[in-house]
């Protein structure tokens, strides 16, 4: 039984008197069977405008599922030139980093030869350093010897140290030889150029 049987019946809502004549209730029930998807009567007052809005709605219906396939088929349209415009700036900045990164190359060969070179003087100026040094530990146990046979003689007390290592040797030159090279006129090389 439908709301509208039910509206009808006598047994139900029918023997109510606002419901006894349903004459003046003619657009109500034709709203009630659109609402219920129900079939419209025959002679109904509000037939006509419910299928005008039925129609309506179905053309609303068809008009919308249209505006969303237009939205799709933009988006796609959209993700399409997006990826076109994502291809041409991929192409355009490796058109203009190919040459960056040649000069790259170039340049990590320069540095590598020079660091190549570099090694090479460090390695020979540390092989001449060392020589340097056992030479300098040679004549440092001489000074020694001597200072202690001198204390024999002048029987006097002589205290003797033996040398630095071979890094405090190199460090304290190295300190030694910035220190000269950096005062207040610059740096040795730059005053040589001038």
């Amino acid at each position: 039984m439908t709301l509208i049987d039910a509206l009808a019946d006598r047994q139900f809502f029918g023997r109510l008197a606002p419901f006894r004549d349903l004459a003046s209730w003619t657009r109500w029930l034709a709203f009630l069977r659109a609402l219920f998807a129900l079939p419209m009567a025959e002679g109904c007052k509000g037939a006509p405008q419910m299928q005008t809005a039925i129609g309506m709605k179905d053309a609303a219906e068809k008009q919308l599922s249209l505006v969303e396939a237009e939205v799709v088929e933009s988006q796609r349209r959209l993700a399409e030139a997006q990826a076109r415009a994502d291809e041409e700036r991929r192409c355009s900045l490796e058109v203009r980093v190919a040459p960056l990164r040649e000069r790259a190359g170039q340049l990590e060969a320069g540095l590598a030869a020079l660091d190549a070179k570099a090694e090479a003087l460090l390695r020979d100026g540390v092989r001449k350093a060392r020589a340097l040094y056992d030479e300098h530990v040679v004549l440092h146990n001489q000074r020694c010897e001597i200072e202690l046979e001198m204390a024999a003689v002048t029987r006097r007390m002589r205290e003797t140290f033996p040398p630095a290592p071979f890094s405090a040797f190199v460090e304290d030159r190295v300190r030694r030889f910035h220190y000269e090279d950096v005062t207040a006129d610059g740096p040795a090389s730059a005053r040589e150029e001038n």
